[in-house]
C-alpha cells in the first residue's frame, strides 16, 4: 500500500470507528473501549477479504457497542 493509500485508509477508519479527534494518542492513553474500537480499525487495514473478530464489542459502553455493530 503507498503512503498516500495508507494515509487515507488510516482517516478513514478512524472516522468509522470514531477515534479520528484520538489520532494524536498513543493506544496506552486511549480507554478501554477507545482500545477495543481501534483493535477493530486495525483489523480492517489493507482491505483482507476475510476478517475474524472474536467479541470485538465487549467491554465497550451501549452507545459505542451500537456505532461498531452498524459499522460492521
Amino acid at each position: 500500500m503507498s503512503k498516500e493509500n495508507l494515509k487515507s485508509e488510516v482517516t478513514k477508519l478512524l472516522t468509522d470507528v470514531d477515534l479520528l479527534h484520538k489520532r494524536t494518542y498513543f493506544a496506552k492513553n486511549l480507554s478501554g473501549g477507545q482500545k477495543r474500537r481501534l483493535s477493530v480499525a486495525i483489523a480492517f487495514v489493507g482491505n483482507s477479504k476475510l476478517i475474524y473478530l472474536d467479541e470485538p464489542t465487549s467491554g465497550m459502553d451501549t452507545s459505542a457497542r451500537r456505532f461498531i455493530w452498524e459499522m460492521l
